[in-house]
């Protein structure tokens, strides 16, 4: 009971501006008190914040609770859950059981938007039977974002990983055209998304392109420091995660790579996916 108050204390806190390291600390535990404070809420902002605290705290329990306003009127809202609902799914793998049926209830509705958020899109792999409404965003030139951090990239490349995902031999045949001419941002973009997909060919030509990029993006450095990361250190880390691969040197997150780094991943992919 002390905990549980003690947990309430620490919300409470978290909503009037204060700090939500001990929610972050406190980890799955903390999960409960949010979801009900989530499901009580009366005000976009009020739930926005409560899926900014899940967001915080992670792991595979805060996407039950986020669920329900993947697809919400209030575009602040829906950006935030979608976000935490990919990123949890991203880190931790489908749900299975109930949560798997209520993430393609939720997914499925949410994609009938013209504006369904990139999370949404991207989730669209995992729900068979959505290839239909998946098509409708492949028209167009809507930007989206899967994380706010993260660069925008064409809704119609999301929808378009989504159906490859599902098996939709024209929207891969489309990626694998796509993926050599692609800005970095939207290279970036397939990088992050990288445990939705899974078809070796796509892989491949992933791998090849992203390795070999030295264009700059602004991932996982502070703004203005240099030199800059490119495109082929976000894949480094991408594809060792991916793949489980074991390179000889160590991987930070937000690192350089050297080119014989870069190259020792792409003969480690090389070797682990099929041709």
């Amino acid at each position: 009971m002390a905990d549980d108050m003690n947990l309430e204390a620490e919300i409470a806190t978290a909503l009037a501006g204060g700090s939500s390291k001990a929610l972050v600390e406190a980890g799955a535990a903390a999960v409960p008190p949010l979801a009900a404070r989530l499901a009580a809420a009366e005000t976009a902002d009020a739930k926005s914040h409560l899926v900014a605290l899940l967001a915080a705290v992670g792991g595979a329990e805060v996407l039950a609770p986020v669920l329900p306003y993947i697809g919400d009127p209030d575009p602040d809202l829906r950006a935030r859950a979608s976000a935490t609902a990919l990123k949890s799914v991203l880190a931790y793998g489908p749900p299975a059981g109930p949560v798997a049926a209520q993430l393609r209830t939720a997914v499925r509705e949410a994609l009938q938007a013209p504006d369904a958020e990139g999370g949404v899109l991207l989730l669209g792999a995992l729900v068979p039977g959505s290839e239909d409404v998946l098509s409708s965003h492949l028209s167009g030139t809507r930007l989206v974002k899967a994380q706010p951090q993260e660069p925008t990239a064409p809704a119609a490349l999301a929808a378009r990983l989504a159906l490859s995902a599902l098996g939709d031999s024209q929207a891969r045949t489309s990626l694998l055209t796509q993926i050599p001419q692609a800005d970095p941002d939207s290279l970036v973009f397939m990088l992050k998304a990288l445990p939705l997909i899974d078809a070796p060919e796509v892989l491949h030509a992933l791998s090849a392109t992203t390795l070999s990029s030295d264009a700059p993006v602004a991932d996982g450095r502070p703004s203005g420091l240099t030199p800059a990361r490119e495109v082929a250190d976000v894949a480094v880390e991408a594809f060792v995660a991916r793949l489980g691969l074991a390179p000889s040197f160590s991987i930070t997150p937000g690192a350089i790579y050297t080119a014989e780094q870069r190259a020792e991943t792409a003969r480690l992919i090389a070797g682990s996916i099929p041709n």
